[in-house]
């Protein structure tokens, strides 16, 4: 289930560049000349009315008081803490995903062993096996 959320993550971070990256061409590249465009299209629409009229309201607003530089320093900066909560929020995930792929046993290491870790199971066989043989040789309780 975590490895759904990281890629649910992954794509919603994706998604979210992509639509910046489209925004941020409108806000640099359109806005300036953005109302006065839409009023050239309007007086157009007069003369023949199957001119579409563009439908972006908030860059129509946003140009025509001027505030294109304030709009895309806002945008920019929102955009950058968003994205760096998404980014971290995914690295988190990434890194518990890891940690509950591991054995049980590795949440118990406590580092002084570089040997692998592994819980014991039926493919290991019998403990016994692993004993030397002096110790294979006593008893039950350590009697002869």
């Amino acid at each position: 289930m975590v490895g759904l959320f990281v890629k649910y993550q992954t794509a919603r971070i994706g998604v979210m560049l992509v639509v910046f990256l489209m925004d941020a061409y409108m806000l640099l590249f359109w806005c300036k000349g953005y109302f006065g465009f839409v009023q050239k299209i309007i007086a157009a629409s007069v003369a023949d009315p199957e001119v579409p009229i563009p439908r972006n309201r908030s860059l129509l607003e946003v140009s025509k008081r001027g505030l294109c530089y304030e709009a895309g320093l806002s945008y920019f900066m929102g955009f950058a803490i968003d994205f760096l909560i998404a980014w971290q929020i995914l690295s988190f995930c990434k890194k518990f995903a890891e940690t509950v792929g591991f054995p049980a046993s590795h949440l118990i290491h406590f580092g002084h062993s570089e040997q692998a870790r592994t819980l014991p199971s039926h493919l290991m066989g019998e403990p016994e096996q692993y004993l030397p043989e002096l110790q294979k040789k006593r008893g039950r309780y350590g009697s002869v």
